[in-house]
């Protein structure tokens, strides 16, 4: 008897410990799905960071980082003014202009002129706050599709706009819904949306005026035979012709709706 009841408790302790156990692993494999959970986000995030990357090639990782323009903003301390002497002395400034609340829009012939010029009101007049001035405009794509080549429509419009009014395009980007352009349906065709950044007013004020040559834009890219690199080898690849059209609008950088529309049309 003794015996049985030995074996009788042993049966009854091993279902614990193996109920036990599962339990055990029950819990690890929950928690291991709470982490990849919390890691999508970010790997979200990231992947859209890597589509801006490609957009305007300096994009940085948490934030947008846009090339350096021929504009600079500076701005008087409150109360104070700028000396006309400290604004005069700077090498290749092409034109000023200065505003009712004593700030200046300085435009140089050179990036490099402009960048030095900065540093150099840092560095001598740290009461100033110097910055680059940048101009956000808004555009729509009409004849955009999925299967264009991204690259080769932001050249096609970047060339545009850099050959028609003299502006530094710094900064580029079309509008995406996962890997695929954000489109919406106006009339009978769907219309691309994107925003780019130039680097002058005079740039910005020739593509938003109304009465102007360049407000509305068409650009065209012929099918043609191309050699691309890939995995180390290169290879001849057909490119898709390519005929866009589209019009710039003013930037609104406070949109009332939820969509991509951020423009005043």
């Amino acid at each position: 008897m003794p015996k049985k009841d030995k074996q009788t408790d042993a049966k009854k302790e091993k279902p614990t410990e193996v109920k036990s156990e599962v339990k055990d692993i029950k819990v690890e494999v929950k928690d291991v799905k709470v982490e990849i959970k919390t890691e999508e986000p970010p790997k979200k995030s990231k992947k859209m960071n890597q589509d801006q990357d490609q957009d305007d090639d300096n994009d940085g990782v948490k934030k947008q980082i846009v090339k350096p323009g021929r504009t600079l903003l500076v701005s008087p301390a409150f109360g104070s003014t700028i000396k006309e002497s400290v604004i005069s002395s700077l090498d290749g400034l092409k034109n000023s202009f200065s505003t009712k609340n004593g700030s200046y829009f300085l435009t140089f012939d050179t990036v490099e002129n402009s960048t030095k010029a900065l540093k150099k009101l840092k560095d001598d007049h740290s009461n100033l706050k110097t910055k680059f001035s940048r101009y956000q405009i808004f555009f729509t794509i009409n004849g955009l599709s999925n299967d264009n080549d991204y690259s080769t429509v932001k050249k096609l419009i970047t060339d545009h706009v850099e050959q028609n009014t003299g502006g530094m395009v710094l900064y580029f980007k079309l509008y995406r819904k996962g890997d695929n352009y954000f489109f919406d349906t106006k009339g009978e065709k769907p219309i691309g949306y994107g925003d780019l950044t130039v680097d002058t007013k005079e740039s910005m004020d020739l593509l938003l005026n109304k009465e102007g040559l360049f407000k509305n834009y068409n650009v065209k890219f012929d099918a043609k035979e191309m050699v691309v690199e890939k995995d180390g080898k290169k290879e001849t690849v057909m490119k898709k012709a390519i005929d866009l059209s589209g019009t710039f609008y003013r930037f609104n950088k406070n949109p009332k709706n939820d969509t991509n529309q951020k423009a005043l049309l």
